[in-house]
């Protein structure tokens, strides 16, 4: 009875519990960490590992990595991060060697653990000295989390996987440069407005005024963080100081007009915004036509990101359709 006693005792049983309550069984002992070697590396998330005699095949949990199991969903995975089938070869690789390097000693522990007879696995695997495979994968944009699964994603895979979006490595250093990043669709058109005509037994005179009108819209690739952009319209025009015919009114720069628009990567922005009027007037005189002021007879539109212009264009509008307004 001793004996038993003291066994109660060094595995941390309530005495007084246990002769109160007799049918009440002490507590069983935590289960020992079982520890694996990994005996082979088929992709940079599958690995072949053994301990005691059991063999299980081991593919990582919450996350797809370029190269790994199965090919074909790995592939539309990454497809929806713009990874492209060429740049998923250069990560893989670069993905098999980080997981190689870090199995050097082979010994690693995993978890949840494989049930008896279990031979294939999903699970997170630590390596011997405390390295977590997939959160070391993540880190360096070698990895992205996989949603499809039923299980919580753990929460440091999250901040793992953003801090690689913010410092833009691996997978997420595409579209780094501005011209590959964004992508731009814009259209400018000329708005016009004629006035009423007056006219008296001298003369007649007509006019109108016009602005450009533009719409931007901008779509970013990489990963989700705001990108600051100014769009810069500058109409192209004619003017003459003093009034004369058409043939005298010479090219004339307006000044620029100016906004700004922000969008995250893996969406897109719309900008609209119109320029100042100018006007432009014909005063018919004994069958004589003088003009005065000016008209736009084209424009250039430019979008830059910190300096960088992302995006160049240039457009001419048909002048008689100006002078038509004058009729």
């Amino acid at each position: 009875m001793v004996s038993v006693l003291a066994a109660m005792t060094l595995s941390g049983c309530d005495l007084l519990t246990f002769i109160n309550e007799p049918s009440k069984k002490p507590p069983a002992p935590k289960p020992r960490t079982r520890h694996w070697v990994c005996e082979a590396v088929l992709a940079p998330n599958c690995l072949v590992c053994s301990a005691d005699g059991r063999v299980v095949t081991v593919t990582l949990a919450h996350v797809v990595v370029p190269g790994g199991v199965p090919r074909k969903e790995t592939a539309e995975a990454l497809s929806a991060y713009g990874v492209t089938n060429a740049i998923a070869e250069r990560l893989a690789v670069a993905a098999f060697r980080e997981v190689t390097n870090r199995l050097a000693c082979g010994v690693v522990s995993l978890s949840p653990s494989p049930e008896p007879g279990q031979r294939t696995l999903r699970a997170r695997m630590a390596t011997g000295a405390g390295d977590e495979l997939a959160a070391v994968l993540l880190e360096r944009g070698l990895a992205v989390i996989d949603h499809s699964g039923s299980e919580a994603v753990p929460p440091v895979y999250t901040d793992l996987q953003q801090h690689a979006a913010d410092t833009e490595q691996g997978i997420w250093t595409i579209g780094v440069s501005a011209g590959r990043r964004f992508a731009v669709r814009g259209s400018v058109r000329v708005e016009r407005e004629a006035s009423r005509a007056k006219a008296n037994d001298i003369e007649r005179t007509t006019s109108v005024r016009a602005r450009c009108v533009a719409s931007v819209t901008v779509t970013a690739a990489g990963p989700p963080k705001p990108h600051t952009l100014v769009v810069s319209l500058t109409p192209k025009t004619k003017a003459n100081d003093n009034s004369g015919p058409l043939d005298t009114f010479a090219a004339r720069q307006a000044p620029a007009v100016t906004r700004t628009v922000t969008v995250e990567g893996g969406s897109n922005a719309t900008v609209s915004f119109d320029t100042e009027a100018c006007e432009l007037t014909r005063v018919t005189r004994a069958g004589r036509d003088v003009f005065t002021g000016s008209f736009i007879v084209g424009y250039d539109l430019a979008v830059t990101c910190e300096g960088a212009t992302v995006f160049r264009h240039s457009g001419t509008f048909d002048d008689a359709r100006t002078i038509n307004e004058l009729q």
